[in-house]
């Protein structure tokens, strides 16, 4: 065999033996970099309060949430056009919570009804850039209400005095279960909605509770309605109502203020109450814990 033939053969073979581990190497590099992008594609779901963690790669978000005109600072995250278990929700309601949410009455929001139970509602968080990652939390169910059941909402409690209305509050008034025969509305006047709505403790046992109006235009009369709370589940139940043949306007009282109880004197209040007021007649109306029911006083 020449020399110079074997030499050949043995340089040739050494270019080929780096050519081969050339292309070796880059072979392990893609995989490696393929495998590593994979595992930060899909970031976790993380629900407040619970050891469970979800796919979201299974939930994620649309794109219509994270870009409402309304919470413009939420973050972009894929849409593979597979909402999972998520499901549109309003919120209805106006609580330091959502507040401190930058949430307010009218919101989007998406909510895990899988994950949800009777009393509380889970919500997708804002995504947290740093950390890569979407969590959730919980909602009273009382603050939100279905999309598809949202219209009659806005239509009803757009004015300023009735969204601030407790959210069990207003799904009673939607509810209709109050009236008496005939059909009774919030009024839609900017002007009355403010002496339609009034705030107190009027059973005098430490909860906030409301009074609120309700009118029928057609016959141009009222419906006094006073919400008070269960103590021990704060859910709002109706204490008082009354009819009255005129459109009746309401403003609040508080405990020792001067009024008339059955005397000529003006007298201290004994708690929390309301006036009503029309063209021609003053009432008051207080809680008598004696006999454990609303009365009626005429103011002269």
């Amino acid at each position: 065999m020449n020399r110079g033939t074997g030499n050949k053969r043995i340089s040739d073979g050494i270019i080929y033996g780096i050519i081969a581990c050339v292309v070796i190497a880059g072979i392990v590099f893609g995989l490696y970099t393929f495998n590593q992008s994979d595992k930060t594609a899909t970031p976790k779901l993380i629900v407040a309060d619970s050891t469970n963690v979800v796919d979201s790669s299974k939930t994620k978000v649309p794109e219509e949430f994270l870009h409402q005109d309304s919470v413009p600072s939420r973050l972009p995250i894929e849409w593979d056009g597979d909402n999972g278990p998520w499901i549109a929700y309003r919120i209805i309601g106006n609580t330091d919570d959502l507040v401190d949410r930058d949430l307010k009455f009218g919101d989007k929001v998406w909510v895990d009804d899988e994950q949800s139970k009777e009393a509380y509602k889970v919500v997708l968080a804002r995504p947290d850039v740093e950390r890569n990652s979407q969590s959730t939390f919980r909602l009273n169910a009382d603050l939100l209400i279905e999309e598809y059941r949202f219209d009659k909402y806005r239509m009803n409690f757009s004015l300023a005095p009735f969204t601030t209305l407790p959210s069990g509050v207003k799904k009673i008034l939607m509810d209709d279960q109050y009236s008496d025969g005939n059909s009774y509305s919030l009024t839609q006047n900017e002007a009355r909605s403010k002496s339609s709505v009034a705030f107190g403790d009027f059973d005098e046992d430490g909860i906030q509770d409301v009074a609120v109006i309700v009118d029928n235009n057609e016959k141009q009369i009222s419906r006094l309605l006073i919400f008070c709370s269960n103590k021990v589940t704060h859910q709002p139940y109706i204490a008082f109502a009354e009819n009255y043949a005129d459109k009746m306007r309401i403003r609040s009282f508080r405990e020792k203020a001067k009024i008339y109880l059955n005397t000529s004197e003006f007298v201290p209040a004994p708690r929390d109450g309301v006036i009503l007021t029309a063209d021609d007649v003053v009432l008051a109306i207080v809680y008598d814990t004696e006999s454990q029911k609303f009365k009626t006083y005429f103011q002269e």
